[in-house]
């Protein structure tokens, strides 16, 4: 999985709430603390006891919302990135090869994704992707870089190539256009729909 990035600047919103919580459940820690034990230890070990609760704190919150909660209402809202994640199945149509079927596999954090298309003849995987959500007329865009290795020599045009591709994410369906590099010089369509929720 690589990073990826998203047209707003939420997610500092979203990390100044973590740090806040996480000083604030560290601070009753550490109250409750101080009452166990003498002034004198108290005062010893205090700045190294905060330092391990509040990363700690920091480092489960931080994990916490990564996996699961930057996809759960009302913390999407705030994130405002499609949870792509799961297997989808659809078709790339080619003017020069006709349709071909495609299996991907999609797997994202809030910070991290990974989309793996695969078909009869070559696989694929992202390279680097940005979502763009806030001048996208209502429907969030995936733009991406990726490499597609072939499984077999397949002759001069089939062959290990990158790649871009722009699509639209709509009701658990992603559509748009996709581009070869210079060598192979082709483009075409894709359409691809979620299976799984």
């Amino acid at each position: 999985m690589h990073n990826y990035s998203i047209d707003n600047n939420n997610d500092k919103i979203i990390l100044t709430i973590i740090i806040i919580l996480a000083g604030l459940f560290d601070a009753l820690l550490n109250y409750i603390f101080s009452l166990w034990i003498s002034n004198s230890f108290a005062s010893f070990y205090y700045i190294f006891v905060y330092l391990i609760t509040f990363a700690s704190t920091f480092a489960i919150l931080f994990f916490l919302f990564n996996n699961y909660f930057w996809k759960k209402t009302p913390f999407n809202k705030i994130v405002k990135c499609p949870d792509l994640n799961g297997k989808w199945e659809g078709q790339i149509i080619n003017p020069d090869y006709g349709p071909i079927e495609v299996h991907v596999e999609i797997k994202q954090t809030w910070t991290k994704i990974i989309i793996n298309l695969r078909t009869k003849t070559a696989e694929s995987a992202t390279e680097a992707l940005s979502f763009f959500t806030e001048n996208s007329m209502d429907h969030p865009q995936v733009k991406y870089i990726y490499y597609n290795k072939t499984k077999n020599n397949l002759g001069k045009d089939f062959y290990s190539h990158g790649g871009t591709a722009l699509l639209t994410y709509n009701e658990n369906c992603l559509g748009g256009n996709y581009y070869t590099d210079e060598q192979r010089k082709t483009y075409g369509q894709i359409k691809i729909y979620k299976k799984d929720k």
